[in-house]
């Protein structure tokens, strides 16, 4: 939603500040991992791809450690 900000009016803004930043760390982890026939507009995409299936395999990993110390202690 702060994206569709018009104009200058979200370069000022902090919070889509502190996003892009963070963000702009992401990327450029995408383009060290994807090879160079990715193109540059396509980065996002991989970042965001790359965030996907970490927060994935965190949910599998902590799924499975429930499961082996048993729901109860899970809690």
């Amino acid at each position: 939603m702060i994206g569709l900000l018009p104009g200058p009016a979200r370069d000022h803004n902090l919070f889509y500040r502190l996003l892009q930043v963070a963000g702009r760390l992401w990327v450029r982890a995408a383009r060290w991992l994807a090879p160079r026939v990715v193109l540059d507009r396509h980065l996002p995409l991989v970042a965001g791809l790359v965030l996907l299936f970490n927060w994935g395999g965190a949910a599998i990993a902590k799924v499975g450690t429930c499961l082996w110390i048993g729901a109860a202690l899970c809690k």
